[in-house]
Formats: C-alpha cells, structure tokens, sequence
C-alpha cells in the first residue's frame, strides 16, 4: 500500500491508493500546530493531551504484616562489597640497628685467613654472628657471610698448596744428590743430575729429574756462572760456554761414553739475565737409548 502528500506546506492526510482506508483518527497536518508567529512556531501541547500516564500505588506502604516493630534507635545502614573490615597495614620498618660485631669480626679474620688459625676463627664468629642477628635488629650479615667465605676460599688454596707443593718428598738428600723425581728449573741444575727423556730445544724453563740409577737420556757434568753485570750477548756466552763444557768433558765423562753423546749447553738469555739468571750448566746427551747409570768419572 501506498500513499501519497498533497502538495501544500505541513504535513497533509494521506489519501490512499487501493487496498484498506487508513486509521480514520485524526492527525494534524503540522505539528506543532502554527504559532502566532506563523508556521514552524513552537507552542506547547494543550494541556492533558501529552501528558506521562500516571504510575499505580505501591501494593503497600508502612510496614509490612508480620514484621516486628524496629527500636526506636535504629538507624539503617548501607553496605556494599565485602563486610569483613580491611586489614591494617604493616607497621613501618625502624631505623637500622647497629653493626654486629661479630660479623666485623668475621670479615677481618676472613681476610686475614691466610692463615690457617684465622680461617678456622673466621667460620666460628660468622655463625655465631648469623645465630645472633636472627633474633636482633642488628645489622651484619652480609659482613659475617662474606668473610666465612673468605675463610673456606684460603683453606681451599691452603690444602692445594700443602697437596701439590708441602706433601712432596723431597727431590735431593743431605748432600745434593737426586733421590726422587721431579721437575726443576735449569737454573737450579746441579752437577751429576740426570734428565729423563729429554731433548735439546730453543727455550727451556723446567726439566724433569731422575736419580741415575733409573731410566734416562741426559746426564749434568759441569755448571759454571758468567761473570759480568751487563748481559754480554749470545754470541759471547755460546763461546764461553762451548769452551769450557768441552774442556770439562775429557776429564769428567768416561772415555767409553764419549763416542755416544753430544753436547748441549742450558745457558741465560737476555730476559732471564735480567732476573739475575747467569748459570751455564753443560749436558751429556745419549744419541740413542737410554742408561740405569751415570757416565761421569768418579
């Protein structure tokens, strides 16, 4: 269905074009009705034509039946969320309380643990200080763990210095002679040591000694420092040398081990002249095999 404006200013009836006439209740063909103003003006409605219906009483008022009577001081209250009351904040922390002075104790005998009697002190003060500010508002801890680790840090390096250094016999008897193996630095080569499996090189810094009587390829037949205070070169020290360990060698190896050996020379360098190294020591080498004695004359 459809319907059709009049032309005209508003808002004319419709008039239908088939089917079913419209509601016949009337409408007005502007609203708001034209003011004095003219059209398009605004007046109110006519009284009670608009107005809101009216809403209906509630089904009672008062009190309801059944209920007793309030007393004559209640006050009604409203509450939301959750009616248990919040809980109170925490108190706020106090000042800080004094150093322990175990703990400082603990520190300063850790640093000092070097010593095997300071470590042990070191461990003993920081737990008692530990136990202590457990129960105190004293400050410490930090101090009192730092330092037993400090304690347990020396033992550790105590007992690998005791296992690896103080716990070795010892490579020479009372009158210098090799008894056990071990290494030594070249400096420290003494007349008559025996090296085990060694071959001459460039450089050398330790070397590892045997008594003669084991198995061995080199054995030390004479030692002798350079005299000077400044480094003389290569080139003079190599001389020097080569001329005394050979003239040492027809009168201190045995005429029968002299086809069978050669001769090498541990002497300084610069580098080492300047840690007050001037120790020569001469070398009888084995060219092949090894010997269970020494080959120097008696």
């Amino acid at each position: 269905m459809t319907y059709e404006s009049a032309p005209g200013a508003g808002w004319p009836p419709l008039q239908p074009q088939g089917g079913t006439a419209p509601d016949p209740r009337p409408f007005p063909t502007v609203y708001p009705p034209p003011g004095p103003d003219g059209p398009g003006s605004m007046l109110p409605p006519p009284p009670g034509e608009h107005d809101p219906p009216a809403l209906p009483d509630p089904p009672f008022a008062g009190k309801p039946d059944g209920l007793p009577e309030p007393p004559p001081d209640f006050q009604p209250t409203l509450q939301w969320g959750d009616p248990t009351p919040a809980p109170a904040p925490p108190p706020r922390p106090g000042p800080p309380g004094p150093l322990n002075k175990l703990a400082v104790t603990t520190i300063v005998l850790g640093a000092l643990g070097a010593l095997l009697v300071t470590a042990v002190a070191a461990l003993i003060t920081g737990a008692l200080a530990l136990v202590r500010l457990r129960s105190s508002n004293e400050r410490g801890k930090g101090l009192a763990v730092g330092g037993m680790v400090l304690a347990v840090a020396w033992m550790t390096i105590s007992a690998l210095v005791y296992v690896n250094v103080l716990s070795q016999p010892p490579l020479r008897d009372a009158n210098g002679k090799v008894i056990h193996k071990g290494n030594l630095a070249v400096t420290q080569l003494r007349t008559g040591d025996c090296l085990e499996k060694w071959t001459p090189t460039t450089e050398v810094g330790k070397v590892t000694v045997v008594p003669c009587t084991a198995a061995h390829n080199a054995e030390v037949f004479h030692t002798f420092d350079v005299t000077g205070k400044e480094f003389p070169g290569d080139g003079p020290i190599r001389d020097e040398s080569s001329t005394q360990c050979l003239d040492k060698l027809k009168t201190t190896i045995k005429e029968t081990d002299r086809k069978s050996i050669q001769v090498a020379v541990f002497k300084p360098i610069a580098t080492s002249w300047k840690r007050g190294e001037h120790a020569v020591a001469c070398v009888a080498v084995q060219s092949t095999g090894t010997l269970t004695r020494s080959i120097r004359v008696p």
